[in-house]
């Protein structure tokens, strides 16, 4: 995002390319949660440029397998990836700790 930042502002016949590459940064930090913490309540995720939500435990449903973890609230057609560099390792782990918290395990 940086680098479409300068391209779009210091290089006027590049702006076009530098509004592309603003967008591509910006939508993954507005869309894919970079932290997560589970409780007993739910789910808090953590968003690009400050925005948070929480899901509680009740109107989600968490699917663990081999391509990950998602938490998806239910009415809504997409979920949310649970990553942090290290579920990827540790799947079982994760899935112990959500069945322990008492969430639906998919």
């Amino acid at each position: 995002m940086a680098l479409g930042l300068v391209e779009f502002l210091f290089f006027t016949e590049r702006r076009v390319i530098g509004a592309v590459f603003i967008v591509l940064g910006a939508v993954p930090a507005l869309v894919l949660p970079w932290r997560f913490v589970v409780v007993d309540e739910g789910i808090a995720l953590w968003f690009g440029f400050g925005r948070r939500r929480f899901l509680a435990r009740d109107s989600v449903t968490v699917r663990v397998d081999r391509a990950g973890a998602v938490a998806r609230p239910r009415g809504e057609r997409f979920g949310y990836p649970l990553t942090d560099g290290i579920v990827e390792r540790r799947r079982p782990v994760l899935r112990a700790v959500l069945v322990e918290h008492g969430f639906d395990v998919g």
